[in-house]
């Protein structure tokens, strides 16, 4: 028998109790789950960049596998709760937003809103922690079974986020820093698909004002100096090899970036 499958991803960080208590409850339910930590590192609050890191990722886990996603500035509030069936996975969290790029590329099967309080950890869940009284408690019950259908009614719709879109105005592409990873490498919204494969070839990049010149390969390739990558997501990534691109060049969310096919930005 395999043995249930629990994905965690919050903004919790690991210096508090939080992602701990988390699995205790998952265990104490769910002695058989196995538990992986997707991250804990986003920055608090912010969603978008936890929907964005789980549409990258999620893919490469077990069918089967139930994701719980707690990023929840609205936790306690009316916002919903939900447990979202696709044809490979579970997915939980609240309405946010935090689910829907992920599920963007799922064959959604049926939503619920969850609100049968037989699998919250207290009837009375608390109004600042629903990860350990509603989200972690579910996901732990529907690893022992399928209870899906009894969690609560069913949703038509989700709250979606709205990514800033990618500008393409002739050979020129303009977009934006999204978020910055560990090494404080900027994250933007261009994806390689946004371009043709000679526009890449020939293209400078530019952040801001600075001019970083020709794409990248790998980290490693050139001068220590900040530069431009296609990173394993294919998104566009400004980094600093041996650096801190963040740091180094002073950049922040939502400063520009562009891929221009000639030496010039106009």
């Amino acid at each position: 028998m395999n043995r249930p499958l629990i994905v965690l991803l919050t903004d919790f960080g690991l210096r508090d109790h939080y992602v701990g208590t988390l699995k205790g409850v998952i265990l104490s339910i769910c002695p058989e789950a196995r538990i992986i930590d997707l991250s804990h590192g986003i920055e608090p609050q912010n969603v978008a960049q936890a929907a964005l890191l789980l549409e990258t990722s999620y893919a490469v886990f077990p069918k089967g596998s139930i994701f719980v996603c707690v990023v929840d500035p609205g936790v306690g509030t009316k916002r919903k709760a939900l447990c979202v069936k696709t044809s490979n996975y579970y997915f939980i969290g609240p309405d946010n937003g935090i689910l829907s790029l992920a599920l963007n590329h799922e064959k959604r099967l049926a939503i619920r809103s969850i609100e049968n309080r037989r699998f919250f950890l207290k009837s009375i869940p608390s109004s600042t922690f629903h990860g350990r009284d509603i989200f972690s408690p579910t996901a732990a019950h529907l690893a022992r079974k399928n209870i899906f259908n009894q969690l609560g009614p069913k949703v038509s719709t989700i709250h979606s986020i709205a990514l800033p879109k990618v500008k393409k105005r002739g050979n020129r592409l303009e977009g934006e820093i999204l978020y910055f990873d560990h090494f404080g490498n900027a994250i933007t919204n261009i994806h390689e698909r946004d371009g043709s494969v000679d526009l890449w070839k020939k293209a400078n990049i530019f952040v801001r004002d600075i001019t970083l010149g020709k794409l990248r390969r790998t980290y490693g390739e050139g001068p220590k100096t900040l530069c431009a990558v296609l990173n394993s997501s294919s998104q566009l990534e400004i980094a600093v090899p041996h650096g801190n691109a963040k740091t180094e060049a002073s950049l922040e969310i939502g400063d520009e970036v562009g891929v221009v096919s000639n030496e010039k930005r106009s």
